[in-house]
């Protein structure tokens, strides 16, 4: 920004998020959530006014959150990406770099100045919409998406009396599946219940997981562990502090890394699977150890937070971070 007073203005509100960062870690989690938020909002903003300079910048500023949250061939590609992008002048004509650079390398479908799209999203907004008819193209009565959130949805909001099928398509030599909205109450009658905390505490497959934990064995363990279950309801209850909201968040990572019943601490878990790595290799990445102590709790306090407000999104406009340690 080249105009002083934006400056200040950005100087201050900087200053205050630095100074939020520092009174504790509930208020660090969420000004690293507020940041991150803040990266991919600038990103859609460089694509809807085809600015090519903060798209770049926007990529560039996304390969550390990929770092630390171990998602390295994304940081990988991002980087590639970057390094192709900066020999375009020297590998472009000079008139269509210019024309690519000034607001080309998006699509617009209007005149509006905030309505640039990518090209891929161009022809799902085209092509793809002009081969859907009601029904889907081929009129079948089933939900078909690669998507677990959807299977998720169907299994804890369809009503008792429905029974919805989600399709998921063939992969590969991975083979076509059809599960039921139902299924679940057959194969795993009290994971039911707790489906939503169970995906939201296991994560995204791709983005917010456990680094290489899976949901089945959580779930298995679920459904024949009381205690698990009873600290699944944990989330659910609006009554509960603080330290039972940390103590049901300590008990499901235990068993979420498989943990042994003699090691009741997550930060003895941690040391243990540390020493354990670096005693077989030189290099250890460490997101597929298991989270401390403080981390677990900063992180089921946010899942308790989706259960009591629907999103972590609608807690931050009712409170604002200011108000998040008198909740806690």
């Amino acid at each position: 920004m080249e105009n002083i007073g934006f400056q200040r203005i950005n100087e201050i509100f900087e200053n205050k998020l630095n100074k939020l960062e520092s009174k504790n870690q509930t208020s660090r989690l969420w000004v690293s959530y507020f940041r991150m938020v803040s990266v991919l909002k600038d990103f859609i903003a460089a694509d809807r006014m085809g600015d090519w300079n903060l798209h770049l910048h926007t990529i560039e500023r996304m390969i550390p959150f990929f770092h630390s949250s171990g998602h390295f061939p994304y940081a990988k590609a991002a980087q590639m990406y970057l390094q192709h992008m900066q020999e375009l002048p020297t590998k472009m004509d000079p008139a269509n770099f210019k024309k690519f650079t000034g607001g080309y390398f998006t699509a617009r479908r209007s005149d509006v100045f905030s309505s640039g799209i990518s090209t891929d999203q161009t022809i799902e907004q085209t092509l793809m919409k002009s081969m859907s008819v009601g029904g889907g193209p081929f009129k079948r009565g089933v939900t078909e998406s690669v998507d677990v959130d959807v299977l998720v949805l169907l299994t804890a909001l369809s009503p008792i009396d429905r029974e919805i099928y989600f399709q998921k398509p063939a992969k590969g030599k991975i083979p076509q599946k059809l599960y039921s909205s139902k299924c679940l109450e057959t194969v795993l009658p009290k994971c039911k219940q707790h489906i939503l905390f169970l995906h939201s505490f296991t994560g995204c497959d791709t983005t917010s997981a456990f680094f290489q934990r899976g949901k089945n064995v959580f779930a298995k363990n679920l459904e024949k562990r009381p205690d698990l279950q009873n600290a699944a309801a944990v989330f659910k209850n609006e009554c509960k502090d603080a330290n039972d909201i940390f103590n049901a968040g300590v008990t499901c990572a235990l068993a979420l890394y498989a943990a042994p019943q003699k090691i009741q601490d997550l930060n003895t878990l941690w040391y243990n699977s540390f020493v354990k790595a670096t005693a077989k290799n030189s290099y250890v990445k460490l997101p597929s150890l298991s989270p401390t102590a403080d981390a677990a709790f900063g992180t089921s306090k946010e899942y308790t937070w989706k259960f009591k407000h629907g999103s972590e999104e609608t807690y931050y406009q009712k409170n604002g971070v200011g108000n998040m340690k008198a909740e806690y």
